[in-house]
């Protein structure tokens, strides 16, 4: 019995660690002291978003018969077959009730900013450096083997226009979560743009199925298996002081989390350093524009913003810029009103040759120490953001109409 009873303590301790709730899977989620993060709360039945997914996977099918070479062939038809992909694993609109993000930038803005007062960089600006990790919270759970059945096939999926020249994926175990371990090969692709392939070195991702298998983790390697050991040890992630000032202030009389929607960004100093330097430039040049003064200003002092949103009939969002004094909110709330929400209206109109929800609904309102920007998008306004990305893809510069094989055209 002596020796029998340590065995099982032992053996009750060890399945209590590996048997994290799905609220302690929520709760432990987020990356501690991310500075970007944010949630989806499901809203199924909302009117507007079912109209918005049509319109999202008529707008895929479209752009998938014009086989955009911009976007790589098959791009656009694959996301249709991904979301089915995603629903046969039970990770859909029917059964997906919550989705956590998180991105702490911190390390890659610490190479920028030391690049950009020619201090010596030990190494290049690297998206290595990011830490990274997206939550979706079911409502029922998933199958055992959900993970490991959907990452294979969703990379099968999008095999055509991946740039990694290599996919390596194998089973994943790490604190009783079991998933997949990917990594991605970029070493032989020649890229379009003005960096070494080293800014594109990414190391291991995961995905893995826990809390009551109704909880995915899909993230760099590293940042899932912290947030295993997060949820199996009943922690909750912490936020940075910054981040606490974002959220607990109410946007548009609402807290946070109770928007069905949210993101947050807090302002690296890095970017408010860059905003300094570059009104001294701009001023000693003496080409400042007129009336970008308090831009300059509010960007100095920006803590931070949020967007929100909720949706019924139409989808309500506010965008709110957390500064640090309401003096500095009402000067930079005059200059939104009077010159950009302006300038939006009248683009808006020019494209659609009429007023709309959106461009009537733009407005600036000083909220204490924050500007929030209210905004009503309908279905109709959605529309026109499609066909604007159509019409900066080309197709409506080279005839193509839907339906048309774009081959022969350009």
């Amino acid at each position: 019995m002596k020796k029998i009873l340590p065995f099982a303590c032992a053996l009750f301790a060890a399945l209590a660690l590996h048997a994290a709730t799905k609220q302690a899977a929520l709760d432990a989620a987020p990356i501690p002291g991310a500075d970007y993060f944010g949630h989806g709360a499901q809203q199924r039945d909302a009117p507007v978003i079912k109209k918005l997914n049509e319109m999202a996977l008529k707008f895929a099918d479209e752009m998938g018969r014009a086989n955009n070479p911009q976007f790589g062939s098959g791009y656009y038809k694959n996301l249709n077959a991904l979301q089915e992909l995603m629903k046969a694993h039970g990770i859909c609109d029917e059964n997906v009730e919550k989705s956590v993000f998180s991105v702490n930038f911190s390390r890659l803005f610490a190479i920028v900013d030391d690049a950009i007062n020619d201090r010596r960089v030990s190494t290049e600006p690297s998206f290595n450096e990011l830490n990274m990790l997206i939550a979706y919270v079911c409502e029922k759970p998933l199958d055992d083997d959900a993970v490991q059945k959907l990452v294979p096939a969703a990379i099968r999926l999008f095999n055509e226009g991946m740039l990694p020249s290599f996919v390596g994926i194998e089973n994943y175990t790490h604190g009783g979560a079991k998933g997949v371990r990917v990594k991605l090969d970029f070493e032989e692709v020649d890229f379009p743009f003005p960096f070494s392939s080293d800014m594109f070195e990414v190391r291991p991702l995961a995905a893995v199925l826990l809390g009551e298998n109704k909880v995915v983790y899909i993230g760099f390697e590293d940042d899932v298996a912290a947030a295993v050991d997060r949820a199996n040890a009943g922690q909750k992630s912490e936020m940075t002081p910054e981040a606490k000032a974002l959220v607990e202030t109410k946007i548009a009389g609402k807290a946070f989390d109770d928007h069905a929607f949210a993101l947050a960004f807090v302002m690296p100093e890095t970017l408010r350093k860059g905003a300094a330097k570059l009104e001294d430039l701009t001023l000693s040049s003496g080409r400042l524009p007129p009336g970008m003064a308090p831009v300059f200003d509010a960007v100095k002092k920006l803590r931070g913003f949020c967007l929100v949103g909720n949706a019924a009939e139409t989808i309500e969002c506010a965008l709110s810029f957390n500064l640090d004094t309401p003096e500095r909110a009402t000067s930079f709330r005059d200059f939104m009103d009077i010159n950009a929400l302006n300038l939006a209206k009248v683009g808006l109109y020019q494209f659609r040759g009429k007023n709309t929800p959106l461009s009537e609904s733009l407005k600036a309102v000083a909220e204490d120490a924050s500007v929030v920007i209210h905004a009503t998008l309908t279905a109709d306004d959605y529309q026109a953001l499609l066909d604007f990305s159509k019409k900066i893809a080309g197709e409506e510069n080279n005839e193509w109409k839907p339906g048309v094989d774009r081959e022969g055209w350009d």
